[in-house]
C-alpha cells in the first residue's frame, strides 16, 4: 500500500489528476482536503470562521491532514492506500511526515504564468461550489 498525495496550486489540475488516479486504482480512498476544510468551517460558529481560515494555512492544520491520512489507512482493513488531493500541505511540512517513504508525492503548479494570468484562468473555470468563486484579486 502506497499513499498518493497530489498537491499544489489552485487550478493546477489536482482534482482532475486525482480522479484519474482513482479510476485506475478504484480501491484507494480518495480524500479532498477542501472537503475537510469545508466540513470544519460549516460546523463551527460564524464567530470562529476567521480563526479557522487562518488555522487551515498554518503548520498545525497540515499535520492534522497527514494524521487524517494515517488514521484512514489504519481503518482500511483491505490495506489500500489513500489519495490525498489538496493545496494545504507545504513541502517543508511533508518532509517531516513519518510515512513519507510509503508515499508517492506529486506537486502541481502553473509554471511561468503571472498572478493576473492565473486569476483570469480561475475566473474562466470558476463554479459556484469553488472556494474561489466571486473572490476579488488582491491589488
Amino acid at each position: 500500500m502506497k499513499n498518493i498525495f497530489i498537491l499544489g496550486a489552485g487550478r493546477a489540475g489536482k482534482s482532475t489528476l486525482s480522479r484519474k488516479v482513482k479510476e485506475k486504482y478504484p480501491l484507494y480512498n480518495l480524500v479532498h482536503s477542501d472537503a475537510i476544510r469545508v466540513g470544519m468551517t460549516t460546523n463551527i460558529a460564524k464567530k470562529y470562521i476567521d480563526y479557522i481560515m487562518d488555522y487551515q494555512s498554518n503548520e498545525y492544520y497540515q499535520h492534522v491532514l497527514l494524521s487524517f491520512v494515517d488514521c484512514q489507512n489504519r481503518q482500511d482493513f483491505n490495506n489500500y492506500g489513500t489519495i490525498l488531493e489538496g493545496s494545504q500541505i507545504l513541502p517543508s511540512v511533508l518532509s517531516e511526515y513519518e510515512n513519507l517513504e510509503n508515499t508517492i508525492v506529486v506537486f502541481l503548479g502553473h509554471g511561468s504564468l503571472t498572478e493576473k494570468d492565473i486569476f483570469a484562468m480561475v475566473r474562466e473555470h470558476d463554479k459556484p461550489r469553488d472556494w474561489s468563486f466571486k473572490k476579488q484579486m488582491r491589488s
